[in-house]
């Protein structure tokens, strides 16, 4: 059993052989940790005040790398992925849209450096309040079919949940500003590109 499942994970990995035509597309699955932030504001009798809590959250990711034309000596592709995963201080659930730009560096036989730029939404289910765009950086390391990213971004609020409280007023929002931490490993799954 341990055989077949080995041989079995070693055809979905398997890089395609020199004779074949490279594949344009190839799927991709992963897991990411990140850390994203809210903001709460309060104003009461002319003062404002914020507290900003960061909110750690891990995603399962599926998505789609395609192959763009070469630019020189390095090869280039746009990654796609949705995640979903749960957000641990509220229990609420995470999903996490990407697109991604990429230029992988060579450095050595089967090593390269990706890096890039990318854009997504990470949105939180349960509250729009603290959804939001992410503008982001992309820089990693690959092997073959494995691939490790570091991937900061900067948050850009996409709602606020606004109420009344006695003669003030609270607001909940992610919070706008730079999101450090975000590390993603991903697989590539070349024997089922096509």
């Amino acid at each position: 059993m341990r055989r077949a499942l080995w041989v079995l994970v070693g055809l979905l990995v398997a890089r395609p052989c020199a004779a074949e035509e490279p594949k344009r597309f190839i799927p991709i699955v992963g897991t990411e940790i990140g850390q994203t932030w809210e903001r709460l504001s309060v104003t009461f009798d002319g003062m404002e005040q914020h507290e900003d809590r960061a909110l750690w959250n891990t995603r399962i990711v599926a998505g789609l790398s395609a192959s763009l034309p070469a630019l020189g000596s390095f090869a280039t592709r746009a990654d796609t992925s949705v995640g979903f995963g749960v957000v641990y201080h509220t229990g609420h659930g995470h999903l996490d849209v990407r697109e991604a730009l990429l230029l992988d560096v060579p450095i050595a036989a089967g090593f390269s450096v990706p890096i890039g730029l990318g854009a997504g939404a990470a949105i939180d289910t349960a509250s729009a309040a603290r959804s939001a765009f992410e503008p982001s950086a992309v820089v990693g390391f690959r092997y073959r079919f494995v691939e490790l990213w570091y991937r900061p971004s900067y948050s850009v609020p996409l709602g606020s949940e606004d109420r009344r409280v006695f003669t003030g007023s609270r607001e909940l929002s992610a919070r706008p500003g730079l999101s450090p931490v975000d590390l993603a490993l991903r697989f590539h799954l070349t024997g089922l590109g096509f």
